[in-house]
């Protein structure tokens, strides 16, 4: 996912879990960043969702 915010202070974090947020139809509480938080590699923990249900709506993404 393509991000425009700055890599300081957690802004492109912030954005990339307010963008996931949006295309997974969850609010951003129930979306936490697990690991990569200074890296380009991240792993998202989502709350609300079955595996199946995330991987049909991220799958439009793509």
């Amino acid at each position: 996912m393509n991000l425009s915010g700055p890599a300081r202070e957690g802004k492109a974090n912030t954005e990339l879990i307010k963008k996931m947020a949006k295309e997974l139809g969850v609010t951003t509480s129930a979306i936490t960043l697990v690991s990569g938080h200074k890296n380009r590699e991240k792993v998202l923990l989502v709350r609300g969702l079955t595996k199946e249900i995330a991987l049909e709506r991220l799958s439009v993404m793509i």
